[in-house]
């Protein structure tokens, strides 16, 4: 995310349309404040679920400690795989027809940054993790 943030950064204080730098035009600084939100929204959630794993492995037979663990750090892969996945797509869009170009960093970021929402728990298991703990365990979907 950072990567594509500075890419896009770049790009928008130096691609010129209609006379000025398109980072001037409201809707590519709208794509820059998302990118920089989910870039900090999901260095907060990784860290939230790095203390939750910290405080199970010090209480290695505390039950609770280690679900709670888990299932922040499956809502954490979820948020940042998925935030990971907007901030390409939005870099891309603020690159235009250039970013789609495997030329440009955030077109590559875009391809690569697909296979994290499908290896080590696809989007739809881990929202499955989620729900059944909001809901309980007695509505786990996948037993």
């Amino acid at each position: 995310m950072e990567d594509c943030l500075a890419e896009a950064v770049t790009y928008a204080r130096e691609r010129r349309q209609h006379g000025k730098p398109i980072g001037k035009h409201q809707l590519v600084q709208e794509h820059l404040a998302a990118i920089e939100m989910h870039r900090l929204a999901t260095e907060c959630v990784v860290l939230r679920a790095a203390e939750a794993k910290d405080a199970s492995n010090a209480a290695p037979g505390d039950a609770e400690a280690k679900a709670r663990a888990e299932l922040l750090a499956a809502q954490a892969k979820l948020f940042a795989a998925n935030a990971a996945w907007d901030a390409a797509d939005r870099a891309v869009q603020i690159f235009g027809g250039r970013g789609w170009s495997t030329l440009y960093r955030p077109g590559r970021h875009l391809q690569d940054v697909r296979v994290c929402r499908i290896y080590e728990g696809t989007d739809e298991i881990l929202k499955l993790k989620v729900a059944a703990a909001v809901l309980g365990k007695e509505y786990e979907a996948y037993k």
